[in-house]
C-alpha cells in the first residue's frame, strides 16, 4: 500500500483501487490491532472522499478509536479518481464501484464483516450493499432520498441523448421548467422496498435526517412508513429512524449537526458490533 499518513491513533493508506478501466482514489484507515470490522463510506455525487468539512475523515478517525477500519473513495471521474463520471443521477447506482471498494477493503484489512455508511446517493448504495451482501451487518443512511425521478424524468433520460440533455440544462429558463416538471412528477422510490427487505433480513439499518428535512418532507416519510409496514415484525425491529434536532443535515453545514451525527453513527456501529459479536452471543446465552 505504501507509507501511511499518520493522525492520532490512526494509520491511513492512500491507494488506487481498480474498477473496470478506472482507478478509484481511496483512503484506507486502520486502528491499532486487528479491526473488528470495516466500514465503507460513500458520499453524495460530487463530494470528495473526505466529504464536506472532512466529515468522513473525522468519522474514520472516530471509528478507528473503537477498533473499526474504514475505506472512503472518490467516484469514477470525480476528484482524484480516473475515468469519466458520465451522467450520474440519484437513479443511477454505481454499484460496481461500491463492490470493488468493498472487496479491496476486506482483503486489505483482513476482515469479512462490513458496514455501509453513506449520504444521499451513498445512502442508496449503502442500502443496496447491505441487501446484497450477507456479511454486511449494518447500514447507516444519511439523507436517504425517499423520492426519486418521476416518469417524465425517467422517460427523458431514456429517449434524449446525454448531449441534448446537457444543452437543455444550459438554458436557465429550461432548467427552471425541467425542475418544475421533476418536482411535480417525483414519486416515492418503489425500488427501495426490495433493498429494505433484503437488508433487514440479516442487517440493521439506521436512517438519519435533520429536523428541517424531516418536517418539510412529511408526506414522503409517511410513504416510507407504508413501505416499512409491509415487512415482518422481525425485519421492522432492525430499522431505526432518527431525526437530529437543530436544522438541516444536508451538506453538514452546522458544526453542531456534524458533531451530533458523528456521535450517533459511532455509538450505533459500536452497539451493533456488540450485538453480532460471538462474545456477546455467548454472554447472552
Amino acid at each position: 500500500m505504501g507509507p501511511p499518513t499518520g493522525r492520532r491513533r490512526v494509520k491511513e493508506y492512500p491507494v488506487f483501487v481498480p474498477c473496470g478501466d478506472a482507478h478509484l482514489a481511496t483512503t484506507i484507515t486502520v486502528p491499532d490491532g486487528h479491526p473488528r470490522a470495516v466500514v465503507i463510506l460513500s458520499t453524495g455525487v460530487g463530494a470528495n472522499r473526505s466529504h464536506r468539512f472532512q466529515m468522513w475523515a473525522r468519522l474514520a478517525e472516530r471509528l478507528a478509536g473503537i477498533g473499526v477500519a474504514s475505506a472512503r473513495f472518490d467516484y469514477e471521474g470525480v476528484h482524484d479518481s480516473t475515468g469519466t463520471i458520465g451522467d450520474i443521477m440519484i437513479s443511477d447506482l454505481p454499484m460496481d464501484q461500491m463492490l470493488a471498494i468493498t472487496s479491496f477493503a476486506r482483503r486489505a484489512v483482513g476482515v469479512e464483516r462490513v458496514f455501509a455508511i453513506g449520504n444521499c446517493l451513498g445512502a442508496r448504495l449503502s442500502l443496496h450493499l447491505a441487501g446484497d451482501d450477507p456479511k454486511c451487518v449494518g447500514a447507516v443512511c444519511l439523507n436517504f432520498p425517499i423520492e426519486g425521478p418521476g416518469y417524465i424524468n425517467s422517460f427523458l433520460r431514456k429517449v434524449v441523448p446525454g448531449s441534448a440533455r446537457a444543452a437543455l440544462k444550459s438554458s436557465e429558463g429550461m432548467r427552471r421548467v425541467l425542475a418544475r416538471v421533476r418536482r411535480r412528477t417525483m414519486r416515492t422510490e418503489q425500488t427501495s422496498a426490495g433493498p429494505f427487505a433484503r437488508a433487514l433480513d440479516h442487517a440493521a439499518g439506521l436512517f438519519l435526517y435533520g429536523s428541517d428535512h424531516f418536517e418539510s418532507q412529511g408526506e414522503a416519510f409517511a410513504r416510507l412508513g407504508s413501505v416499512m409496514g409491509v415487512l415482518p415484525p422481525k425485519e421492522r425491529a432492525r430499522f431505526e429512524l432518527r431525526v437530529l434536532q437543530g436544522g438541516a443535515l444536508e451538506r453538514f453545514g452546522s458544526v453542531e449537526m456534524q458533531h451530533e451525527a458523528l456521535e450517533e453513527i459511532e455509538s450505533w456501529v459500536d452497539r451493533r458490533l456488540l450485538e453480532v459479536s460471538p462474545a456477546a452471543s455467548a454472554a447472552a446465552g
